[in-house]
């Protein structure tokens, strides 16, 4: 017998659980280009890849089973519903032209705004884009980058943005360790998500003086957009100390080379008293916000707070030993 699953990418979707199709194939042993046909519903799949693998990954409804000569008694001499195995092919393929295609237009805008997504375009916004490229033969591809530091961002971006970002988005993240330097990408290549982004108000291509946060999320109350701060401080931010005042009293840091990002922090952070500084960019270079004090840290750290071990490692440090560790966790 073979089956065929009404929602077949839902189902690989629970089955892979954040690993990639490549690698279940080569740990199970599957053929990777048969299993990608399976995901895609060209092949009906096996009955016994369906009862090992995905039974108890979709509902009885969905499922469809057929005999595994089911295509020669269509091709055969005997027409089934007065249709020839050229016909069934070709309304086949008529089918899937007619599947709703993801384009700007018919992906719907994310309904329900939640603060862990406030959290992920936050963290887009500190350091990540939108790219969109078109590869030779015309075709466009959809990227979502988060950058950040091979090492001292590794369990922020594999334990919290990867597993966060398939919550709330459903859409699977890999990652690319640079070897010239100590760069790291983790990121998507997903349309849907790359639009529902967009959507939102994220610039597609280099952000530069772009970058804003969008005046829906400007407009909510502080315990929602604070989320957006927290993103932008674990990639973007940083907690740091002066030499001459003996790494003793914390400096929590924001920079970007946008004037009119680091202008909405400074408003909303002077809103809600925090005696923030503004330094301005000079030539286009990048400016920053900053808080100083062991007082506004605390407060920083209880109201904010970071989700990244690098800001955890020194803030943590600086409360048991009273001074901001020079090396960072990990280096």
């Amino acid at each position: 017998m073979k089956v065929r699953i009404e929602r077949i990418n839902e189902a690989f979707t629970k089955l892979l659980a954040g690993k990639s199709l490549r690698e279940f194939c080569l740990k199970e042993k599957v053929s990777y280009t048969t299993a990608k046909k399976w995901r895609k519903g060209v092949y009906l799949i096996p009955q016994e890849f369906f009862d090992k693998y995905l039974k108890d990954k979709c509902e009885v409804k969905d499922v469809a089973y057929y005999s595994n000569n089911w295509g020669r008694i269509k091709g055969g001499k005997k027409r089934v519903n007065n249709l020839t195995k050229a016909e069934i092919d070709r309304e086949m393929e008529e089918r899937r032209s007619l599947r709703k295609k993801v384009t700007y237009e018919t992906v719907e805008e994310v309904k329900q705004i939640t603060d862990p997504i406030l959290e992920i375009y936050g963290a887009l916004m500190g350091d990540g884009c939108l790219s969109l490229s078109k590869k030779k033969d015309g075709k466009e591809e959809y990227w979502i980058v988060f950058s950040g530091h091979k090492v001292l961002d590794k369990d922020y971006h594999e334990n919290y943005l990867v597993p966060l970002v398939k919550q709330e988005f459903k859409a699977n993240l890999g990652t690319l360790e640079k070897k010239k330097n100590l760069g790291r990408e983790t990121r998507a290549k997903n349309k849907r998500f790359f639009i529902q982004l967009a959507k939102m108000g994220f610039p597609i291509g280099k952000k530069g003086n772009r970058l804003n946060i969008p005046q829906k999320f400007y407009k909510l109350k502080w315990e929602r957009k604070k989320w957006i701060v927290r993103g932008i401080f674990d990639t973007d931010g940083c907690i740091s100390a002066r030499k001459d005042e003996h790494y003793r009293y914390p400096h929590i840091i924001i920079s970007s080379k946008s004037k009119d990002l680091l202008d909405q922090i400074y408003s909303m952070l002077r809103s809600e008293g925090y005696p923030i500084c503004r330094i301005r960019e000079k030539s286009g270079r990048t400016g920053e916000v900053r808080l100083k004090g062991i007082k506004n840290t605390i407060r920083w750290m209880k109201d904010i707070g970071s989700s990244n071990k690098r800001h955890l490692f020194k803030y943590e440090y600086w409360l048991k030993t009273g001074v901001i560790p020079v090396k960072e966790m990990g280096v």
